[in-house]
């Protein structure tokens, strides 16, 4: 992409020479300082300063610097879901707790049955899917777990009494947490099972219940679980956010007792009702952490956070629209949380066929957060968009199989080196988590549509000197160190002459020239640094308006502008990093 031709602009050797020099200098010097993550990378060991809080609508470290989160869903690993899982029953028809109340039923001991889903649990994720992760750069694992991985029975007995550390449910979270800090990645702890179900839904690990809301004796299970959980991770910078209740209310489809329409006044209330409860639950022992909560599925199942007095939230939606506009509007919605209630904005679990590629530019261009559902599926024959990695594995039959045989088709064959790999929803995933700037860093901005570099004419240390593009040489007066300024912008200072990037004369319009200027601070001279398809666009917080190549031009010496952002490549930059 980079090309390196000899140019002859009044540049002598000499300058060429000292321009290195000072470019090794710059360099080595911005190596030593500490950098922020607006999008933490794996491979990188959270630290405290990593512990993330919200802030208008942002997620932020302790830095100040805003973060996304961009990663994939654990599911099926700690809670079966018939129509994912290598498990028998019917989509819709069968969940987790039929599994172990069959076993159950034919004179399995719970020992037995612990020692199935160890096995299940041991083979089905394991650090080598870490590794694969970390891989693709995402910076998030979205974990599903379900009260009884911790549980015993219906009653909140817990497995191994007050032994939290030998405790299978705490094992598991205890060992994914430290897996992904190793490898740079936060963790989101999804309750996505409640004791009595939290919907009609399989999925939440109980089928047409829904009990959880009207049970004292369940929301206190409940409470029990989150107060543990709080306890236990209060201060650990790797956990991102309590996920309170996985889908609440995700009856569609189904009737009967305790059915209630997601959106309704009822369905609402006791939700709403719940929230409330488990949010004063969490903070009696963890006031620091975020907490998400979950509207299913639209805007108006989450209310004002003022109203109930909730901080430190990030607002979620699970987004399983299969249109361009049914992306946009769940985008908008999101959107909607974040200017309006100041919660941060995610998309816990989202599906979007043809149009995932779409969903993930526009999570990315709105700083919305983002995990895709799901790693890794089973009764799967071809590569649906819906999991990484997928095969048709023997199915435990729980109902009939001994146990023998299921601690068999629950054994090593759930490896994921059994598994095929999805290669187009892999490699968009790497794509767009890898949207990221590092605060200190220094680039080369080129522009797409030229493959131009952003140049300061003439080499010049004035103020007022324009900035233009140029073939790319490697000289400092095309190399800019990006620096965040905490409040989501950034300065952009040119190497050479340690004067920033500045809309001249404070222009609105578009047209308005771009050059370089002492830093002062003023709004003209932030900017903003958005992911677009694997490029960026660069956007001035005083004017609203995007940096430009005019014409669109090819030619070495065209002139950069501001303009109304049309979505042109002469509008989409790359950042290439220096050191």
């Amino acid at each position: 992409m980079l090309k390196l031709e000899k140019v002859s602009f009044l540049k002598t050797q000499l300058k060429r020479t000292l321009a290195f020099l000072g470019m090794c200098m710059v360099i080595g010097l911005a190596m030593t300082s500490n950098s922020a993550f607006a999008v933490s990378p794996s491979g990188r060991q959270i630290t405290d300063k990593d512990f993330l809080s919200v802030s208008n609508g942002e997620l932020k470290n302790k830095n100040g610097t805003t973060v996304s989160l961009r990663g994939v869903n654990a599911g099926a690993w700690l809670i079966q879901e018939s129509w994912m899982c290598p498990v028998n029953g019917q989509d819709r028809a069968w969940a987790n707790l039929d599994t172990i109340n069959a076993l159950k039923n034919r004179g399995f001991s719970d020992q037995q049955i612990q020692k199935l889903f160890d096995s299940y649990q041991d083979n089905w994720f394991t650090t080598t899917d870490l590794d694969n992760l970390e891989k693709m750069n995402i910076n998030l694992v979205r974990v599903p777990f379900w009260y009884r991985n911790f549980m015993s029975d219906e009653n909140g007995t817990w497995i191994t009494g007050n032994d939290l550390d030998n405790n299978p449910g705490i094992k598991r979270l205890d060992w994914i947490i430290e897996e992904c800090g190793k490898r740079g990645m936060y963790v989101i702890l999804d309750c996505h099972g409640a004791p009595g179900g939290q919907s009609m839904d399989h999925c939440c690990g109980t089928l047409m219940k829904n009990e959880l809301y009207d049970s004292t004796k369940n929301r206190q299970i409940l409470a029990d679980l989150w107060t543990k959980i709080a306890s236990r991770y209060k201060g650990n910078p790797i956990v991102a956010a309590y996920d309170i209740l996985n889908e609440p209310q995700n009856n569609g489809g189904y009737s009967g007792q305790n059915s209630w329409a997601p959106g309704s006044s009822t369905a609402l209330e006791k939700t709403f009702s719940v929230y409330d409860e488990m949010y004063k639950v969490i903070r009696s022992v963890d006031k620091d952490h975020v907490i998400t909560m979950e509207a299913i599925w639209d805007r108006n199942c989450l209310p004002d956070p003022k109203k109930y007095g909730w901080t430190n939230l990030m607002y979620q939606m699970h987004i399983y629209d299969t249109s361009k506009s049914g992306v946009d509007q769940r985008v908008e919605d999101l959107k909607y949380y974040k200017s309006n209630y100041g919660v941060a904005s995610y998309a816990g679990e989202f599906n979007c066929d043809s149009y995932e590629e779409y969903a993930m530019n526009k999570f990315n261009e709105e700083g919305i957060s983002w995990s895709t559902w799901a790693y890794k599926g089973s009764k799967q024959n071809s590569e649906n968009g819906w999991f990484l990695y997928y095969n048709n594995l023997p199915a435990a039959d729980s109902t009939s199989d001994s146990y023998d045989t299921i601690l068999n088709k629950w054994g090593t064959q759930l490896n994921t080196r059994n598994f095929k790999t999805n290669t187009y929803l892999a490699d968009l995933i790497k794509k767009h988590a890898n949207d990221q700037i590092v605060s200190g860093k220094v680039y080369s901005i080129l522009n797409k549509y030229s493959d131009k570099a952003l140049d300061i004419d003439g080499f010049s240390k004035d103020n007022g000197a324009n900035v233009q593009q140029w073939d790319y040489t490697g000289w400092e007066n095309q190399a800019w160190k990006v620096e965040s300024l905490s409040n989501g912008y950034y300065k952009i200072t040119n190497i050479n002459s340690g004067k920033v990037l500045d809309v001249a004369d404070q222009s609105k319009e578009n047209g308005g020239n771009i050059q370089q200027w002492d830093y002062t601070g003023a709004e003209n001279q932030q900017w903003s640094i958005t992911a677009v398809n694997g490029y960026y666009q660069i956007k001035n917080r005083y004017s609203g308006k995007v940096l430009d190549v005019a014409g669109p031009s090819k030619e070495n010496g065209a002139n950069i502008q501001q303009w109304d952002y049309t979505g042109g490549e002469n509008q989409l930059f790359s950042l290439l990093s220096l050191n």
